[in-house]
């Protein structure tokens, strides 16, 4: 019966060591997708937005006779 009792107690060990391993795998990769959703957004954002502020910025430029010796490019 003793050695029923040490042989459970190791799987308990070993059992919550996996638990505690696998949920801070878990949160690390909670926070990775979380990183990486808020670059790709980050990303499409500035793509989008790209042109039209480069477009506002030369003719803002151009409004106010500002010599204008290259393009700016945003």
């Amino acid at each position: 019966m003793d050695l029923i009792i040490r042989n459970n107690k190791k799987y308990i060990v070993i059992l919550v060591i996996f638990t505690l391993v696998l949920t801070s795998a878990a949160f690390n990769l909670k926070d990775l997708l979380k990183n990486t959703a808020k670059t790709v957004a980050i990303g499409a954002l500035i793509r989008e937005l790209a042109e039209p502020l480069n477009k506002f910025v030369n003719d803002m430029l151009l409004n106010h006779n500002v010599a204008n010796r290259e393009t700016t490019k945003v």
